[in-house]
């Protein structure tokens, strides 16, 4: 490391020889990586959205229902399911892996709320007297 000091050589060399301090510098040098791209991985914007003819970056810009042909001018809500099947027909949405972000809300649930706990649902039979 020519950049460095004399000084701050020795100190990085002995660093480096602290194992468990060296790779957890790495582990969260990864996790802080991961973390700036959260919004890539759960979103529930898509990413990016071809629609007539038009590219649309959802991410990071607002469009309104009315920029995909619905009624309203307001901010579009990609889990809707009229949206999501009129951006089918006339284009394409690349969606990140995990489509919910930190304050979706599922409106579309098939059991009433609030859904039974998962150790409850684990246990089966044995906790259906409880």
């Amino acid at each position: 490391m020519p950049h460095l000091s004399p000084v701050n050589q020795a100190r990085w060399a002995r660093f480096r020889h602290n194992r468990r301090g060296y790779w957890s510098l790495w582990i969260f040098a990864v996790l802080f990586a991961l973390s700036m791209c959260s919004e890539l991985i759960a979103n529930d914007k898509p990413l990016l959205v071809h629609f007539n003819d038009r590219w649309y970056v959802p991410v990071l810009a607002n469009y309104s229902e009315s920029d995909f042909g619905g009624p309203f001018a307001t901010p579009a809500q990609y889990q809707d399911p009229w949206l999501r099947q009129h951006i089918e027909q006339h284009g394409w949405a690349l969606w990140a892996p995990i489509r919910f972000g930190a304050n979706s809300i599922n409106y579309a649930t098939q059991t009433p709320l609030p859904f039974s706990t998962l150790p409850a649902k684990l246990a089966g039979h044995r906790c259906q007297r409880w």
